[in-house]
Parts: C-alpha cells; sequence; structure tokens
C-alpha cells in the first residue's frame, strides 16, 4: 500500500492474531518517497488498471471504450497456447506497442 506517494506499507501480514503469533507474517512501513516511487514506476510497468481501467467485471478483460479487447491479450477462451499469447501481449504493453 502507498499512501500520499511518501508512506509505504509492504508485507504478507494479516491483521489476526494467527498472523501475529504462529504464522511469523509482517509488514514494514516506509517513509520514503523515493522508495515510494519505485515501487510505483514497478507496478506501473506491470498493470495497465492506470492506462485502461480496471478490468471487466463479468470476464476479467481489458477494453477500450468501443469493448474491443486489448491486443495480445488471453480472452475468454485462450485456446492452445494461450501462454504465449498472453506473455507476447504482456511485452508489447509494457514496451508501449499495444493496440490501446
Amino acid at each position: 500500500m502507498i499512501v500520499d506517494e511518501h508512506i509505504g506499507i509492504q508485507g504478507n501480514g494479516n491483521q489476526d492474531t494467527q498472523s501475529w503469533y504462529h504464522s511469523q507474517e509482517i509488514n514494514v512501513m516506509f517513509d520514503n518517497e523515493e522508495v515510494c516511487r519505485g515501487w510505483i514506476d514497478g507496478l506501473r510497468r506491470n498493470q495497465n488498471t492506470h492506462l485502461y481501467g480496471a478490468v471487466g467485471k463479468n470476464d476479467g478483460i481489458w477494453r477500450d471504450k468501443e469493448g474491443k479487447e486489448a491486443e495480445g491479450v488471453i480472452g475468454v477462451d485462450p485456446g492452445r497456447f494461450s501462454w504465449a499469447k498472453g506473455f507476447m501481449g504482456a511485452i508489447k504493453r509494457v514496451q508501449g506497442t499495444g493496440d490501446f
């Protein structure tokens, strides 16, 4: 979680007694704008929500305003070798050469 692009919390610690006393889970808080900026940059390189908005609630696919799927997405019927299509689509989107 990043708050005000200055304070960040990273970890896997849940807020329950199992996590606190038995599972050895932890959260770490940073008060550092440079660290938070690096996290945000990493998220934006690997996710497209800031470009395309949320995925479709019915099928979990990014679509443009006309309803067209983003180029390279696996889609609802991935078919054979869908992992390769998804992988290549992710690379194109990170490079900024995706469909929209």
